[in-house]
């Protein structure tokens, strides 16, 4: 069914195209409000869980971009982060198959068998497996769609190409697909050369394109992968909630990474998520009694009238924890100190022992 309704569409992958295969496939695996309701997302708390993704699936340096990105109001559609956000542009080829005729140049032309773009896509598929939400999974996955419409892609499969035509025709199927003309297959001569690489003067020459199955095949087969996410069950967050306002965001995102490496899932959120998030097992809260935007209304609540004392004195700082604050089992871990400074270098130096208890 779904290969009969793809059957006039065609591409290559531009930043329209790009988006559509992400839209087309979600909506045929979860529906049109999946799509509507997700794409994209406004919720904080969800970006900030996508972000967690991109920590476990790309490392710190791509999540401190996501993270950066969500704060500005810049995070790119999910279908062109890891283009225009992580630059990770080498991982979007597969050199496990190859399109070229030619016997003697497809030694060089089509690389060295690897499949960096399959294994990228793999990587998303496992992220949005164990999602916490919906939308969460869904950004997962149009992230790792990226990756496998480019594996499927001829223009993605080869090296060396020296006259632009993958751009060229990327661009032409972009503009065809956007201005919804029916049939947007581009073909044209393509121009390999190595001879700035080392390896000697060699040349070739073939005529490639995309064409309206390439494009069918993509969002059938990603469809198909939807539907199975589809029936898995959500992954509710395990780990640690790290409440914090603007002013202390600097030290708790650097100890929420530091969580992250002693193995700790660490959502960070300011008061106004919390109050969906309040009720996870472990939760620290930097900054004391009387933090600004509602931190301190929520460190009020678990520090005791001698713990605010305490604070008040110039230089001081400390680390409170009160068990079954809001729930049973619960732990909450309050780090505060008298100026933002002061909780700066408390969660700097407790760390570890922040760590033994929210572990």
């Amino acid at each position: 069914m779904v290969l009969c309704l793809l059957a006039g569409y065609s591409g290559a992958w531009g930043h329209y195209s790009s988006r559509f295969v992400c839209h087309e496939a979600v909506k045929f695996a979860w529906g049109a409000d999946a799509v509507a309701g997700c794409l994209p997302s406004s919720d904080a708390l969800e970006l900030a869980q996508f972000c967690d993704a991109v920590y476990s699936v790309m490392g710190g340096e791509a999540e401190a971009k996501c993270r950066k990105s969500v704060s500005n109001g810049t995070l790119p559609h999910p279908s062109l982060v890891s283009y225009q956000l992580f630059g990770d542009t080498g991982s979007h080829y597969d050199f496990s198959r190859c399109p070229i005729n030619e016997g003697t140049s497809r030694m060089w032309v089509c690389g060295d068998g690897s499949s960096p773009a399959l294994n990228m896509y793999w990587r998303w598929i496992q992220a949005a497996e164990s999602a916490p939400t919906l939308c969460v999974r869904i950004y997962d996955f149009c992230v790792a769609a990226s990756y496998y419409a480019d594996a499927e892609s001829s223009l993605h499969q080869v090296r060396y190409i020296s006259n632009h035509c993958d751009m060229d025709i990327e661009a032409s199927i972009d503009r065809c697909m956007e201005a919804g003309t029916g049939d947007c297959g581009s073909s044209m001569v393509c121009q390999f050369d190595n001879r700035d690489r080392g390896l000697g003067m060699m040349f070739a020459r073939q005529k490639m394109g995309e064409s309206s199955s390439t494009l069918g095949r993509v969002v059938a087969n990603l469809t198909v992968e939807g539907l199975r996410l589809k029936a898995m069950p959500l992954t509710p967050m395990k780990g640690v909630v790290v409440l914090v306002n603007s002013i202390d965001l600097p030290a708790a995102a650097e100890a929420a990474s530091l969580l992250r490496a002693g193995g700790v899932n660490a959502i960070v959120s300011n008061a106004s998520d919390f109050e969906r998030l309040r009720y996870n097992l472990r939760v620290v809260v930097v900054g004391g009694q009387n933090a600004p935007e509602g931190v301190g209304v929520v460190a009020s609540q678990v520090m005791s009238q001698e713990d605010e004392a305490l604070i008040l004195k110039t230089g001081a700082s400390g680390v409170f924890v009160k068990d079954g604050q809001w729930m049973e089992g619960q732990k909450v871990v309050v780090v505060a100190g008298n100026e933002a400074a002061d909780t700066a270098r408390e969660l700097s130096d407790s760390f570890q022992m922040i760590l033994s208890e929210v572990r």
